[in-house]
């Protein structure tokens, strides 16, 4: 099972959606989005994939993205308990504050500081893949364990 993650896309304030378009969304199964997705025509273009979208919302999103996006969600893969999250609700580098917003997580995913993060704290592996305006993202391949690439667009 392969897993795109992205964060912090900004388009098109500070990427431009075309850096979108170089990643080949055939090879994954699912796409992570921890928020910051800004454009309404950039979710409809990932939710359009053949992969299976999980998004929330981040502190940069539009007023309809706020609306039909949540604030964190949970979801199970190969029976892996991941957490998403944008990252604003506990400020710049508080990532033991967001791990206190779930129980009992296999992976937490977050955002909104624009640098990448792999680490893990007490039993959670913690993920911020760093920003795609920056042309920063992350793979993950989870089998019976969870291997994530750091990857550079």
């Amino acid at each position: 099972m392969k897993i795109l993650v992205l964060s912090d896309l900004h388009i098109p304030t500070r990427c431009k959606f075309e850096k979108l378009l170089t990643l080949n969304m055939n090879e994954y199964s699912h796409i992570i989005v921890t928020g910051d997705i800004t454009d309404e025509d950039t979710y409809f273009y990932l939710n359009s994939q053949n992969a299976i979208l999980h998004a929330v919302y981040g502190n940069m999103d539009d007023y309809y993205l706020k609306s039909i996006l949540p604030e964190k969600k949970i979801i199970k893969i190969n029976d892996k308990k991941i957490g998403i999250i944008h990252g604003h609700q506990t400020g710049r580098g508080y990532t033991e504050g967001l791990i206190n917003k779930f129980e009992n997580l296999d992976l937490m995913i977050y955002g909104h500081s624009h640098v990448k993060d792999l680490r893990k704290i007490g039993k959670t592996l913690v993920l911020n893949p760093g920003a795609f305006c920056d042309r920063k993202y992350a793979e993950i391949i989870i089998n019976d364990k969870i291997n994530i690439k750091m990857k550079v667009a």
